[in-house]
């Protein structure tokens, strides 16, 4: 490995790690960059940003990740950057940049890195969460309604299509989605509709009871009959039963027309 960074180091005419077509600043000597790796989980082109040049250090910034490499070198030396997403390790050889103390940019075309320094490195799924659960070892993919699973053994890749009619088709429906549920969404309220939805606000004797987790809100008669012994007649006071200008919908007393979509 120290030979062939060796011959590299001492000839002149190879760019590599940048690429044979790049337009290299005369400034930046070809065995400056001697060999480069970079293990990343995105596939992207690789390129020297810029370049800040202090007192003691050069300062690389390989796309936007940057390292620290001394002036003071006498051999050949790695000089590494690693977080999260990419790990870059970088060899430099002894010899000197012609640029100025200062930042210095560059673009893709004049110092692209050769692709072949990348490896991509794919993200290995070790577990599933559905609905909550945790699955682990081996899970099966399935298409089902509306949406079909495909594999590509070359590649490695799964891809899902949802589209109507995909995988196992599409589901028959009943004419009425609620016609088997007991509990019907409320449509109308005293044959009013209201496509942005209802506010219920409690009167003296209703109390409004929201039951979030069971998609419930419950209506609670809270008034004793001023007769507790003898017979109390309900009466329908449905025309108490209006929206404000706020849209809200107060309940006074007994509403007899909730009714559910049809």
């Amino acid at each position: 490995m120290l030979a062939f960074m060796d011959f590299l180091s001492s000839n002149k005419l190879i760019k590599y790690p940048i690429h044979e077509k790049a337009e290299l600043p005369t400034e930046i000597p070809t065995d400056f960059f001697i060999d480069m790796v970079i293990n990343t989980q995105a596939d992207v082109e690789y390129y020297i940003n810029k370049i800040i040049v202090n007192a003691t250090d050069y300062l690389v910034y390989i796309n936007d990740k940057e390292i620290s490499v001394p002036k003071a070198r006498t051999t050949n030396g790695i000089y590494t950057y690693n977080d999260a997403d990419v790990s870059i390790k970088c060899v430099i050889g002894t010899n000197i940049l012609q640029l100025v103390a200062g930042e210095h940019l560059f673009t893709l075309e004049q110092t692209k890195i050769e692709p072949c320094c990348t490896v991509i490195q794919h993200i290995i799924v070790s577990s599933v969460v559905v609905r909550e659960e945790v699955l682990k070892g081996d899970v099966k993919l399935k298409s089902g309604y509306n949406c079909d699973v495909k594999e590509d053994l070359d590649s490695g890749e799964i891809e899902l299509n949802a589209f109507s009619g995909a995988g196992l088709g599409t589901p028959e429906c009943d004419a009425d989605p609620y016609a088997n549920v007991d509990r019907k969404p409320i449509y109308t309220v005293n044959n009013t509709p209201y496509e942005e939805g209802f506010w219920l606000n409690r009167s003296e004797c209703v109390e409004v009871l929201k039951r979030p987790k069971a998609h419930m809100v419950i209506l609670n008669d809270i008034c004793e009959p001023c007769c507790k012994d003898c017979d109390v007649q309900l009466v329908d006071i449905t025309d108490q039963v209006n929206l404000n200008e706020e849209n809200i919908i107060i309940l006074s007393g007994k509403v007899t027309a909730l009714e559910p979509i049809p």
